[in-house]
């Protein structure tokens, strides 16, 4: 077995840095903003942004597992990967529903005002 690239502490504090705030910034920024359909690039950024570094964590697990790593560096970093990975996938495409529907009562909102002039 090879020596550890990284170790434990380090591994969690980097997990615990990236994905604890995610939740809930994205919960803020849904509850302040999507409704209205406002910072749609901000929302869905992050969003993408939680979900692209799951991807990036379960490369390095992956990468970690074929070179031999101790198993608690790839099997730790691959599950809060694909975690988050799916987590904010779904998410994403959830907030982008919510978007379109506001977008949809905007433009509703628009057509029934201007048809009464």
């Amino acid at each position: 077995m090879n020596e550890p690239w990284i170790s434990q502490q380090t591994l969690g504090l980097l997990i615990m840095t990236i994905f604890i705030p995610l939740g809930p910034l994205v919960g803020t920024l849904g509850w302040l903003f999507v409704q209205k359909g406002k910072a749609k690039k901000l929302t869905l950024g992050v969003i993408a942004f939680g979900a692209v570094m799951g991807c990036v964590f379960i490369g390095f697990g992956v990468i970690a597992y074929l070179f031999g790593q101790p198993r608690w560096v790839w099997l730790r970093s691959g599950f809060y990967g694909l975690d988050c990975a799916i987590l904010f996938g779904i998410v994403y495409w959830l907030i982008l529903k919510r978007y379109w529907d506001a977008e949809l009562r905007k433009t509703m909102s628009e057509d029934l005002t201007l048809g009464g002039k």
